[in-house]
């Protein structure tokens, strides 16, 4: 992580740092006013990291100064925003908020903040954040003797965090916010890369979306369970990681470890079960068939069903009736397996997530569904109504 740094911003680290959480005794504005060797330190402290920051923001930058832009005084502590200014040839003068969450004598979090970036944003993942903040922590512990500031810890355990990193593993980038403990960060997370956040537990991370790729959707917004840990986390390893996917135009995410409860990424019938791979009906939903749910199929309560099975056809964009249950109204009407449907109310539905076709083909009991089909040639096409039941 750290291999890269000038020797001299390392040798200082173990006695700046030091330096640095003695300023959370006294008011932090109090503190940067005094001209003080302890002063000369903290300034010094707070220019490597300012370094170190900027090059993680934007590497091909140079950066130039930091300054204090603001101290907010919090329960057990305080949060410290620093501005970090330089110039890039890309984009001029650009500037980064880096904050700096000092609580109980320790540096508990460095987060982004705003920034003057308009073609590149702060592009590094999170995890640089933790891998800097376990590198610093573990510089005071050092000098102190891994015994923390007397007075400043009200009980000898160490709070509990809870951590998560959100991650895209597809190729194009993804827009979300993340808001936890009060706080609400706006981030792009770029293909390949993740962020990790974590608070102390017990802490709720929420995170909203948008579920698709095409204009005018509405954001989706999740829950998120984060890692229990009692020591500083470094990497995404040490945190529940959800994945953004992509199905079609639709965006969903998936935790990868499995969390009961957790919704279907593009699915809303659906939610983990209880026992890792199994799947259940989410709230206001009901098996389709209550004899055999090893399919995992539901319905939304006071729904209906055409008696039908659709599968996508792979490659083409077009959907088959794989299957006719006998009795039901698709066998009625002179429905047959192998058929294509083409279009659901009149709406073309080629290329749609599966999902979005079963939702359309389904609807409120006793109403009914208009289906165009044909054979996969394209030949033969025709309009045929069914009652959903």
């Amino acid at each position: 992580m750290v291999a890269w740094l000038p020797a001299r911003m390392t040798r200082r680290w173990s006695h700046c740092f030091a330096v640095l959480f003695s300023l959370s005794v006294v008011p932090f504005t109090v503190a940067w006013g005094q001209q003080s060797s302890d002063d000369s330190h903290a300034r010094g402290f707070i220019h490597s990291v300012g370094e170190m920051l900027f090059f993680f923001a934007w590497p091909s930058a140079k950066y130039e100064r930091v300054a204090v832009s603001n101290i907010v005084r919090t329960s057990g502590g305080y949060d410290a925003a620093l501005t970090l200014h330089g110039t890039s040839f890309l984009e001029g003068r650009l500037w980064t908020e880096l904050v700096i969450e000092v609580r109980n004598g320790k540096v508990q979090n460095l987060r982004w903040g705003r920034n003057s970036g308009t073609l590149f944003k702060p592009g590094q993942t999170m995890s640089d954040l933790g891998a800097l903040l376990g590198e610093l922590n573990r510089a005071y512990t050092g000098a102190k003797g891994g015994a923390p500031a007397r007075g400043r810890v009200s009980s000898g355990r160490r709070p509990e965090l809870a951590v998560v990193c959100v991650s895209n593993p597809t190729t194009l980038p993804i827009g979300y916010r993340l808001s936890w403990g009060g706080k609400s960060e706006v981030r792009t997370v770029d293909p390949g890369q993740a962020d990790m956040y974590w608070a102390v537990a017990p802490t709720t991370f929420s995170l909203t979306f948008d579920d698709s790729r095409a204009p005018g959707v509405t954001p989706q917004t999740l829950e998120l369970t984060g890692a229990p840990r009692i020591d500083d986390p470094a990497t995404c390893l040490d945190a529940i990681i959800y994945d953004f996917q992509i199905e079609s135009d639709a965006v969903g995410v998936a935790p990868r470890q499995w969390v009961p409860g957790f919704p279907h990424p593009f699915r809303a019938d659906m939610m983990h079960g209880g026992k890792e791979g199994t799947w259940q009906c989410a709230p206001g939903f009901r098996w389709t068939s209550p004899d055999d749910v090893s399919k995992v199929d539901c319905i939304k309560e006071g729904f209906g069903l055409v008696g039908i099975n659709v599968e996508a056809v792979a490659e083409s964009g077009l959907f088959r009736i794989a299957s006719v249950i006998p009795g039901g109204e698709a066998e009625r009407v002179g429905l047959v397996a192998g058929l294509i449907i083409y279009s659901v109310n009149g709406i073309v539905i080629e290329g749609m997530p599966l999902s979005r076709v079963m939702e359309m083909i389904r609807g409120p009991a006793g109403s009914i569904v208009r289906m165009g089909v044909g054979t996969d040639d394209g030949e033969s096409q025709r309009i045929v109504e069914v009652t959903r039941r």
